[in-house]
Parts: C-alpha cells; sequence; structure tokens
C-alpha cells in the first residue's frame, strides 16, 4: 500500500469515519483525478466504501487495522 493510500485513509478516518472527495483532496493537496484514481484502487481492494450522498468510508476491516489517529490540536 503506497503511503498516499495511508494517507487518505487517515483523512477519512480523522473525519469520524466518513468523507466527500473533494474534502480529501483538499486535505492531501492532490488533484481530484489523483484521488479519483486512488480511490478507485482502494475501492477495488474493499478498504474504503461508498456511501450514498458521495461519501467515502472506511471498510470495518480496514478500519480496525488502522492505528488510532491523534486528533489535530489548535496552535
Amino acid at each position: 500500500m503506497t503511503s498516499t493510500e495511508e494517507r487518505v485513509k487517515n483523512v477519512i478516518r480523522q473525519h469520524q469515519g466518513k468523507a466527500h472527495k473533494q474534502l480529501i483532496a483538499r486535505e492531501l493537496r492532490v488533484s481530484l483525478g489523483y484521488l479519483n484514481f486512488i480511490v478507485a484502487d482502494l475501492r477495488r481492494k474493499e478498504e474504503i466504501v461508498l456511501l450514498s450522498g458521495g461519501l467515502y468510508s472506511l471498510a470495518p476491516l480496514a478500519a480496525e487495522s488502522l492505528p488510532a489517529v491523534r486528533e489535530k490540536t489548535e496552535v
């Protein structure tokens, strides 16, 4: 798994387990075209799922395998 795939899953996890493509692309600073490629691969591997309304969520097994993510703190 690439580091970008891990970062996509971490962004989803940081947003209560659900995030739109636009939010993920903005946080990772990647184009929507590149993100579509990454998301398609993660869906093929069944690590994320597409929910109604265009939200992406971690697949149940993928969510269990990720380490805990610390909340962002504001300075």
